[in-house]
């Protein structure tokens, strides 16, 4: 059929999928860690600032009042796993959007033939799953600076790069 375009829509709901899989991971996490919003910073400095309050002469209890985060014990490894998995989450918001329309607009205007239109997207979703799934993952809490990483990264630079470039080239030319 002419003027239909599947190869981008297809790959969208393949990556809507996988976003409500990232942010059903944030929920999850974060009904865990019994943190009701961010990545859970705030409840650890105020963990900290109950633990240093401590240590200071006792006050008037007349007037002494519930710390808000009197239940929060937080492990800084689970802290870590949470910010992790915020990030993961925001950076597909960031990235793919984009990806995907630059993508479209080569689909569209048929820059590429449709093979390359796959390898593209691709090339996209595989670049998130590195990032986010290999990167990430609870087991890897070191430092996020990890080969998976760098490799999802540049992946999606790279796509990024090169539909940017076939879309200005064919403005211009």
């Amino acid at each position: 059929m002419e003027g239909t375009f599947k190869i981008v829509p297809f790959y969208t709901s393949i990556f809507a999928f996988y976003y409500v899989i990232l942010s059903f991971r944030i929920i999850s996490l974060r009904r865990k860690y019994r943190i009701s919003l961010g990545d859970g910073i705030l409840e650890f400095i105020a963990f900290i600032d109950q633990e240093r309050t401590k240590s200071l002469p006792e006050v008037d209890s007349s007037t002494k009042t519930a710390h808000p985060y009197s239940h929060v014990n937080i492990d800084y490894t689970k802290l870590r796993h949470l910010q992790r998995t915020v990030r993961a989450h925001a950076n597909f918001s960031e990235y793919i959007p984009l990806g995907l329309l630059s993508i479209f607009f080569i689909e569209i205007n048929k820059y590429l033939s449709s093979t390359w239109i796959h390898v593209a997207c691709g090339a996209l979703l595989v670049s998130r799953i590195c990032h986010a799934e290999l990167a990430f993952n609870d087991n890897n809490n070191k430092l996020a600076i990890n080969i998976w990483r760098r490799v999802g990264m540049g992946l999606t630079f790279l796509t990024l790069l090169i539909s940017g470039i076939i879309n200005g080239y064919n403005f211009f030319f």
